[in-house]
């Protein structure tokens, strides 16, 4: 696989290709999956669609790596925070109010409520060609952390900023945990 070659060094003329945002609103044939399920959500945990839309561009472009389709807030989701997507405004989930909110998570396995990311990379990697690489996919614990303070997306940030100022410890604290919850999310893929 030139794209994993490559990571470990060796330099190819032209150079191995793969874009972050393969999957994505500018396919056609990505929309009208889309469209056949009820929320995004729902869309990400069917591993059938999944591994199609992870196909779809590799099919078209070929490119030497695919990232498995899914979605940043599917850890924040297994983890209870109401997790939904409003068209034209992005995603909003319940915003914690403190690290209690979540530490009851720290000691639970989660990788039940992936299994579905599990199985679509497993179908996935079946679809592709064998010369393809496959990337997993997750958020990194502080975009995570943003999110789940925030309620969503932000500009700005300034719920995060004052949790950080205020509660300094429980900050580190939710790093922790969610660096586990991501850990989990990433064996499972």
């Amino acid at each position: 696989m030139r794209f994993i070659e490559t990571l470990s060094g060796k330099r190819f003329s032209p150079p191995p290709i793969w874009i972050m945002r393969q999957a994505g609103r500018y396919l056609p044939e990505y929309r009208a999956i889309r469209q056949t399920e009820p929320d995004f959500i729902s869309f990400c945990l069917n591993p059938d669609k999944a591994c199609k839309v992870t196909v779809q561009p590799i099919k078209r472009y070929q490119f030497d790596a695919s990232i498995i389709f899914s979605d940043i807030l599917l850890i924040p989701w297994a983890m209870n925070r109401n997790v939904h997507f409003i068209n034209g405004i992005g995603p909003k989930l319940d915003a914690l109010n403190s690290l209690k909110d979540i530490e009851v998570f720290a000691d639970k396995d989660l990788s039940n409520k992936y299994k579905s990311v599990g199985e679509a990379v497993r179908l996935t990697r079946q679809a592709l060609p064998a010369k393809t690489a496959l990337i997993g996919f997750s958020g990194a614990p502080w975009t995570l952390m943003t999110y789940l303070i925030e309620g969503g997306s932000s500009r700005d940030f300034a719920n995060t900023k004052s949790f950080l100022w205020q509660k300094p410890n429980e900050a580190i604290e939710m790093i922790r945990i969610l660096t586990e919850k991501v850990t989990e999310f990433l064996i499972v893929q």
